[in-house]
C-alpha cells in the first residue's frame, strides 16, 4: 500500500507581506476621518446651492432686459426724446403719445408693432396708475415772511396725506349717480387700494409708494390708446396733486420663454421738476410646480434633502454639546447657514404660491381689456428676484464655512485665516482711521458738488462714489468743471492719502501678520492634535496604495516535496522518494499552477 503527501514550503522573494503594508491613508484617525466627512459635505452642499442658482437664473435675462430697454426706455430720437428726457408734466405726455405708442404699436394695429418684431409680446394692454396728495392738507410754509407773499406751498407725499377719495372727470366732486365706475373714461377717477389692483410698494427718489392710487388702462390699438391720454391731459390728470405716475407693462419672449416686467416711474417733486426711473425685471413663466424644468426640480430635492441631513447633524451636535453649543462661532454660522437655506425653500415655495395665484387670476379674466382686468406679474417676478438673493446669501456663507474647513488641510489656506487672525488688532484701529478719513472727504465733496451732480446729492451717495475715487473709476472732468479750482486739489489729496498712504499701510500690517505667522510656524511645528495636511494624506495615501499593487503582482515560487510510503508484508519499511518541482503561486485565487 501507498500513500502520497505533499508538503508546499514558500519561497521568499523579497516582495512585501500584507503586515508591511500600511493601510491606505495611515494618519487618518477618527477625528481626521470625522474633518473631511465634514469637508465633503460642505463641498457637496455648497455644489448642490450653486447648481439650484445657476438652473434658476436663465443666461438669456441679461440680453432680454437689454433689448426691453433698448425699445422702450433708450429708443428715442431728434424729434422724440426717450424717457429719461421727462421733466415735466408736459413732456411726460409728449413721450407717452410719441415714443410710447411707437413701441407699443405700429400702423394701428396692436398686432404688429417694434416690440412683436422682436419676438416681444404683450400679455395684457398698459396700464397708467399714478398716487397723489389730499387736497386737503395744504403744505404751509415755514418761512413766516415769505409765507403772507406766497401763501402756501406743495406738500411732500406720504402715507398720512395720500388722497383716498373717488373723483369725478377733472378731480372734481364725485356725483352719486350718473357715472359708471366701469367705463375706463371714468375709471382713471376712482381710487382704488393695493389690494384690488394686487400692487406693490415700490421706492422711489422722493417717496415710498405703496400700491394704490388712480388707474387707466389703454385700448387695443394706438388709435384707442391715443384718444385715452389725450382725454387724460385735457382733463388735468396729472396737476399739482399728482407725486407720482406709473407705467406698467407685462411682455413674453417664447424664444427664451422669459417674462419681462417693466415699470417706469415719472415722480413730481414739491420742488416742481419730474424725475423718471425705470424698473425691469425678468422671470421665468413658472406657474406652479408642473411648469418647473426636471433638473431645476430634482436640484431643489436634492439639496431639501441634504439640508435636512444638516439638520439632524447640527440637532445631534448641540444635543451633546449642550450649551457649549453657543460658544463657538463656526458652531454658530453652521445653525445659520441652516436657517438660511429653510428660509430660501420658504422664498421658493411662496413664489411658486404667487406664482399660482397669478396663473387662476388670468383665469378670471373672461373679457381682456375689461376695466380692473390688468394682472399684476411684478409681485411675481420681485419674490423671483428675492430668491435669487436668499441663493446668493446662502453661497456666500457656505464659501466661509467651507474655507474655514479646508484651513486645516491645506497650508495656504491655513496661512490665510492665520493671518487674518493675527492682524485683526492692528486692522480694528486702522479701519477707525480709515472711516474717519473717508468720511471726511466725503463730506467735503459733497459740501463743493452736491448740489451740482446727481451722484453726489446725497451724502450716502458721496460715500459710495469715494469708494469708486479708490478704483480710479470716477469721471476727473464732471468734478473740475463744477468746481475748477477745489476739484483738482480734491482729487489729487484724496489719492496721495489714500493710494500711497493707507493703502500701503494696510499692505504693511498684513505683510508683517504673515512674517509673524512663518516665524510661529517654524518654532512650533504643525502638533500632533491637527488633522494632517492634504499634502501629507495625497503623499502617504499613493505610497501605501503603490505597495499595494506591488504585492498584488508579486508572484511566489514554491517547492513542493513528494513523500511516497511503501509497506510491505513480511516487514514494515519506509522509503523516501524526494521529487523536486517548482510551482508559481497565483497571490490573487492562491491556486498552484505549474511552471515546468
Amino acid at each position: 500500500m501507498v500513500r502520497k503527501r505533499i508538503y508546499e514550503l514558500p519561497l521568499e522573494d523579497g516582495s512585501p507581506t500584507e503586515a508591511e503594508v500600511p493601510s491606505v491613508f495611515p494618519e487618518l484617525d477618527t477625528r481626521t476621518k470625522k474633518h473631511l466627512k465634514e469637508v465633503v459635505l460642505s463641498l457637496v452642499f455648497a455644489f448642490a446651492v450653486m447648481l439650484v442658482a445657476y438652473l434658476q437664473r436663465d443666461w438669456m435675462s441679461f440680453y432680454q432686459r437689454e433689448a426691453v430697454e433698448q425699445l422702450v426706455i433708450r429708443r428715442g430720437s431728434r424729434a422724440n426724446k426717450p424717457f429719461s428726457y421727462i421733466k415735466t408734466s408736459s413732456s411726460f405726455w409728449t413721450w407717452s403719445e410719441t415714443h410710447l405708442m411707437e413701441a407699443l404699436y405700429d400702423g394701428g394695429n396692436a398686432y404688429d408693432n417694434s416690440l412683436q418684431r422682436n419676438s416681444l409680446y404683450k400679455v395684457q394692454w398698459t396700464k397708467f396708475r399714478q398716487e397723489r396728495v389730499s387736497q386737503d392738507a395744504p403744505f404751509t410754509i415755514p418761512n413766516d415772511v415769505l409765507s403772507s407773499t406766497f401763501g402756501h406751498c406743495k406738500e411732500p407725499f406720504s402715507s398720512y396725506n395720500k388722497d383716498w377719495r373717488d373723483y369725478g372727470v377733472g378731480w372734481t366732486p364725485k356725483k352719486d349717480t350718473g357715472q359708471n365706475v366701469t367705463d375706463p373714461g371714468l375709471s382713471a377717477w376712482i381710487h382704488r387700494t393695493a389690494e384690488e389692483l394686487r400692487e406693490v410698494s415700490f421706492h422711489g427718489i422722493h417717496g415710498v409708494y405703496y400700491g394704490g392710487g388712480y388707474q387707466v388702462e389703454l385700448g387695443k390699438n394706438r388709435t384707442e390708446s391715443v384718444a385715452i391720454l389725450r382725454t387724460l391731459r385735457d382733463n388735468n390728470w396729472i396737476d399739482e396733486k399728482t407725486r407720482a405716475v406709473f407705467v406698467q407693462l407685462t411682455l413674453y419672449n417664447p424664444n427664451s420663454n422669459l417674462m419681462t416686467t417693466v415699470l417706469l416711474s415719472v415722480e413730481f417733486s414739491v420742488i416742481g421738476a419730474a424725475f423718471p426711473t425705470h424698473e425691469v425685471l425678468i422671470f421665468p413663466p413658472y406657474f406652479g410646480f408642473a411648469d418647473l424644468p426636471i433638473s431645476f426640480l430634482v436640484s431643489e430635492i436634492f439639496l431639501l434633502l441634504l439640508s435636512g441631513y444638516l439638520v439632524y447633524v447640527e440637532g445631534w451636535r448641540m444635543y451633546k454639546m449642550s450649551f457649549q453649543y453657543f460658544k463657538h462661532f463656526w458652531h454658530i454660522l453652521d445653525s445659520i447657514i441652516i436657517a438660511q437655506a429653510f428660509g430660501t425653500f420658504g422664498v421658493f415655495f411662496y413664489t411658486q404660491y404667487v406664482a399660482d395665484v397669478i396663473y387662476h387670476q388670468m383665469d378670471a379674466v373672461e373679457e381682456e381689456g375689461a376695466w380692473g382686468s390688468f394682472v399684476n406679474y411684478r409681485k411675481v417676478a420681485i419674490w423671483s428676484q428675492t430668491y435669487t438673493y436668499t441663493l446668493g446669501i446662502l453661497i456666500s456663507l457656505t464659501t466661509v464655512k467651507l474655507l474655514h474647513l479646508l484651513g486645516y488641510i491645506i497650508n495656504g489656506v491655513t496661512f490665510l485665516s492665520a493671518t487674518m487672525l493675527e492682524a485683526a488688532a492692528p486692522l480694528s484701529g486702522f479701519s477707525v482711521i480709515f472711516l474717519i478719513s473717508v468720511a471726511a472727504f466725503a463730506q467735503m465733496v459733497y459740501l463743493v458738488v452736491g448740489n451740482h451732480l446727481f451722484t453726489y446729492s446725497t451724502f450716502v451717495g458721496t460715500l459710495q462714489e469715494m469708494l469708486n475715487w479708490m478704483l480710479g473709476d470716477f469721471d476727473y472732468d464732471q468734478v473740475t468743471d463744477v468746481s475748477p479750482h477745489l476739484g483738482p486739489v480734491m482729487v489729487f489729496l484724496f489719492n496721495i492719502s489714500f493710494q500711497f498712504f493707507l493703502m500701503m499701510v494696510f499692505a504693511t500690517v498684513l505683510c508683517e501678520a504673515l512674517a509673524l505667522i512663518r516665524v510661529k510656524a517654524e518654532e512650533d511645528p504643525r502638533g500632533d492634535d491637527l488633522p494632517p495636511t492634504l499634502q501629507t494624506i495625497i503623499m502617504e495615501g499613493t505610497k501605501s496604495l503603490r505597495m499595494r499593487h506591488h504585492q498584488a503582482k508579486a508572484v511566489r515560487k514554491c517547492k513542493d516535496v513528494v513523500v511516497y510510503e511503501f509497506e510491505t508484508k513480511d516487514a514494515t519499511g519506509i522509503e523516501l522518494l524526494c521529487f523536486e518541482q517548482s510551482f508559481e503561486f497565483d497571490g490573487r485565487n492562491g491556486s498552484d499552477v505549474a511552471s515546468g
